[in-house]
């Protein structure tokens, strides 16, 4: 298994965005950082689970209860960050000088770059 991407500053950084903000970029990469976590832990149960008792399989199920633990938080982590994703307005410049300016838009909850 490799070491997770996520970890206790990544928890902290996503509750950051959801109390006080971040751009959709951070919010965006914590997701992805999730994300691969998740494939990765996946994977590695899928192996504990398929291993012959006498191989090197030393874990017994219980083991996989604490990844399967790990799944469930990040999910929903990654869950709550969905709303906050959509609703961070993003700019969008236009002109120059005088006549330029930045229209403020907030995505279409479910849009996606």
């Amino acid at each position: 298994l490799q070491v997770p991407e996520a970890n206790y500053f990544t928890t902290l950084a996503a509750s950051h965005c959801l109390e006080e903000g971040c751009t959709v970029e951070e919010a965006e990469e914590i997701q992805r950082r999730l994300a691969r976590d998740e494939e990765r832990i996946e994977d590695f149960i899928r192996q504990l689970e398929g291993a012959p008792e006498d191989s090197t399989r030393t874990r017994g199920p219980e083991d996989t209860d604490w990844y399967n633990q790990f799944l469930e938080s990040s999910r929903d982590l990654r869950a709550m960050l969905e709303p906050a994703i959509a609703s961070i307005p993003f700019g969008v410049g236009f002109g120059e000088g005088a006549t330029g300016g930045v229209l403020m838009v907030r995505r279409p909850l479910g849009a996606h770059q």
